[in-house]
């Protein structure tokens, strides 16, 4: 039997499994690498697609579409003291819960925008309420006006009248204001000198006279002590 060996044959085999290996090997290692390439590129390349055709409708729509005037707007108008009296003459300010009111005017419906504090007028109608159940020392008719002394802008505005369900106190002038200094000195004093409610006062002779000899600054066993609550309030 003979036998033949042939070392040229073997070599080359060897050589080309080493280089399939190889050229397997490096399709293997850059196989992925080169997939997430292909796929970003589409990605990058479908959106350049979609913003040229949005940016191509975009300008067409902006060729295309009608042009729209825009409505010149009226400068406000400004109203005479009579015509607003005029316009919230119906209008109801007084105790009231808000400081909106629609009105009627000869051009339509308005919307008249007042400074009423709700919180305030509240307080005030909450005093008017306890004024009312009162058996002693119950007024008839009572107004409370609340106004903002450095803008002149009315605040709030609270009162009644048992005899007239329907009146506003506030803007009649039934009576004279005679009482008007007690609380202009009143305030004053409070501002001025630092005074509070239950800052101790002193007179002489009656609490409804005003004789020149009560001006002076006397205390003797017929001075009377008072608050400045209380002599407000009984004065």
């Amino acid at each position: 039997m003979t036998s033949f060996s042939n070392h040229n044959s073997w070599r080359r085999q060897q050589a080309s499994f080493l280089l399939a290996q190889r050229k397997k090997s490096f399709f293997q290692k850059w196989r992925k690498p080169f997939l997430v390439f292909c796929l970003i590129a589409g990605a990058v390349a479908g959106a350049w697609a979609v913003f040229t055709v949005l940016l191509t409708g975009s300008n067409d729509m902006e060729q295309t579409a009608p042009q729209i005037s825009k409505p010149t707007l009226k400068p406000p108008v400004s109203l005479t003291r009579a015509q607003v009296r005029e316009i919230i003459q119906d209008v109801d300010l007084v105790n009231t819960g808000r400081n909106v009111f629609p009105a009627k005017t000869a051009q339509g419906i308005v919307q008249v925008v007042t400074y009423l504090d709700v919180n305030l007028t509240g307080f005030l109608n909450a005093t008017l309420d306890h004024l009312k159940t009162l058996t002693r020392g119950k007024p008839t008719q009572i107004a409370m006006v609340v106004m903002d002394g450095h803008q002149g802008h009315i605040l709030a505005m609270a009162g009644f009248d048992l005899e007239d369900k329907e009146a506003n106190p506030c803007t009649r002038a039934v009576y004279p204001a005679a009482s008007i200094f007690k609380i202009v000195t009143a305030a004053a004093a409070m501002d001025e000198l630092n005074f509070s409610p239950k800052t101790p006062l002193y007179f002489n002779g009656n609490k409804y006279t005003l004789y020149k000899r009560q001006l002076t600054d006397v205390k003797n066993k017929y001075t009377v002590k008072v608050s400045l609550e209380d002599a407000f309030a009984q004065s």
